[in-house]
């Protein structure tokens, strides 16, 4: 088993959508792993490694808007560290 770098995120899921007079948040679920299990394989006559999540973690990153009269900027962002977390 390896230490994988928590940056290389495997698929980022929106989570919900919320706003509050001009302010709109939405926040995204960033879906990892922190360890993969390592495999080498023989393809073509070459030998190729593959590897497989093993230990899951998760980050929430939100981006927070002011929309006003059908437009909208965005104002800034969050990132929560990554967290040990089961997901489907």
């Amino acid at each position: 088993m390896i230490k994988l770098r928590h940056d290389r995120t495997w698929r980022t899921v929106l989570h919900s959508q919320s706003s509050g007079g001009d302010l709109v948040t939405e926040t995204y679920w960033r879906k990892g792993f922190s360890t993969a299990y390592q495999k080498e394989y023989c393809r073509k006559g070459d030998f190729v490694w593959e590897f497989f999540g093993a230990h899951k973690v998760l980050q929430v990153y939100s981006q927070i808007w002011l929309c006003n009269a059908g437009s909208c900027a965005f104002l800034f962002s969050k990132t929560s560290p990554w967290f040990s977390r089961k997901w489907a």
